[in-house]
């Protein structure tokens, strides 16, 4: 599944536009990241909370890549050290 264009406010997956955050899923499913469980929590979604991370991972999945296209997000102290051996990234896909 081709991530074929990243822009403030959207992104293009294989040839559909969206102009919200996704989740791409192992299966190929796109769906709208639910960022609401981290703004909530830190009144941010620039933070990626425990509860979001519990929503956007599932099994078999072996990296978590969240992309900051203009300001970072950051994994909450609490996963940090968990993302080292987890294979949890923060990148800036470009």
């Amino acid at each position: 599944m081709p991530i074929e264009d990243t822009k403030f406010g959207s992104i293009t997956i294989d040839g559909k536009t969206y102009d919200h955050d996704v989740i791409i899923r192992l299966s190929g499913k796109v769906e709208k990241r639910r960022k609401k469980l981290s703004k909530e929590k830190y009144g941010t979604s620039h933070l990626v909370s425990k509860e979001e991370a519990k929503f956007d991972y599932e099994e078999g999945c072996d990296l978590l890549i969240v992309d900051a296209n203009i300001k970072p997000v950051h994994l909450v102290p609490s996963l940090q050290n968990r993302a080292s051996r987890a294979a949890l990234a923060t990148v800036r896909v470009r």
